[in-house]
């Protein structure tokens, strides 16, 4: 920010030092005190009969300096860690795209310094308070991210109770196995569904192929071949999980008819999922091996279905997963560009994928 810097010379109140030496009048060197725009010695003074002595800095500032929207905690030229209230987004969702920390926190920082930025370490839930760091230029904060488990080394919450605890301290311990299966049991529409129409031979299961999780009642996507056991894993949006292939059926892929489609034989044409394609497909958890292939079928599974755009989530992590990703689509003919996600989309662990 700018500022003009003044050397005391002799001692005396404050007000008559700033009128020999500021110009625009008594009632501007007024308006500079009650806006807080001069410090001594590096604090805002307000009082115009503030006792000066010889060899202070006194420092009039050309814009009044602004104010955090929130408790500052700490503040370098490198990090700015806050309190960060309940009911504010950390980032902006569908929901809320102007009201959130990040938002608040780069107005702050934009208002005090020309063209400063702030960027986001890491995320708290909406409805939790507590401290928020955020990175004022993007390598640190690719550092604090790349060591986060590493530098953080405890996370307390604190929880508001309803009724008082029957014990002062201790450890609640819930039956949680009995629990999940009881769950389960809830998600499962009678027993008769839960065992698979047609048993599913471990020979023809090939990595991309669309199965239902009977046990889970959700739809998933093949990501590794099954073991001698029959356990393999299946990716159901944001979860991944290890299931047995007699707890599996494959999904039967839409057949439509038209005169306007090639035909087959039958006079039918196959489109994989085309009437229910998602916009996105998460390659998280996933080795570079088992992401291409489910990343192919996807990619033509949306191509046929006429998608415009597509989200890619490959995480950040060591950077081998995105780098392939990226690689493999420059292959695509149908691919018309990609780039890696802006603030908001996800950022540089998602890239958004357009067709021709």
């Amino acid at each position: 920010m700018k500022q003009t810097r003044y050397i005391v010379d002799r001692a005396g109140p404050l007000l008559p030092f700033l009128l020999e030496r500021v110009k625009g009048g008594r009632n501007h060197v007024k308006g500079l005190l009650a806006r807080g725009q001069v410090s001594v010695d590096g604090e805002t003074v307000t009082r115009h009969d503030h006792p000066l002595s010889p060899g202070q800095v006194v420092e009039v500032f050309a814009q009044a300096p602004a104010e955090a929207p929130f408790p500052v905690l700490y503040e370098d030229g490198r990090i700015l860690v806050v309190d960060k209230p309940a009911g504010l987004l950390t980032v902006a969702s569908d929901g809320e795209k102007v009201r959130t920390a990040y938002r608040l926190a780069a107005d702050y920082v934009g208002r005090r310094e020309r063209g400063a930025r702030v960027f986001i370490v890491h995320r708290l839930d909406r409805d939790t308070s507590g401290v928020l760091l955020f990175a004022k230029d993007e390598a640190v904060k690719r550092a604090y991210q790349e060591d986060w488990n590493g530098l953080v080394s405890r996370r307390g919450y604190l929880a508001v109770a309803e009724g008082v605890p029957p014990q002062q301290s201790g450890t609640v311990r819930t039956r949680l196995r009995e629990k999940l299966k009881s769950v389960d049991k809830d998600l499962s529409i009678g027993a008769d569904q839960k065992k698979p129409k047609k048993a599913v031979s471990p020979k023809s299961l090939k990595i991309g192929d669309g199965v239902r999780v009977l046990t889970m009642n959700l739809n998933g996507t093949v990501s590794t071949l099954p073991n001698a056991k029959g356990d393999f894993y299946v990716q159901m949006g944001i979860l991944r999980s290890l299931v047995n292939i007699k707890d599996v059926e494959l999904l039967d892929e839409p057949v439509v008819t038209g005169p306007t489609l090639s035909k087959t034989g039958g006079g039918k044409i196959k489109m994989s999922k085309s009437s229910s394609i998602s916009p996105e497909v998460n390659l998280i958890g996933m080795t570079t091996d088992e992401a291409l292939p489910v990343l192919d079928k996807y990619l033509d599974d949306a191509y046929l279905s006429h998608l415009n755009q597509v989200r890619v989530v490959h995480g950040r992590g060591t950077g081998a997963l995105k780098a392939a990703v990226h690689k493999h689509l420059k292959k695509l003919k149908y691919v018309k560009d990609f780039r890696l996600g802006e603030f908001g989309e996800g950022d540089s662990g998602v890239t958004i994928v357009t067709f021709k």
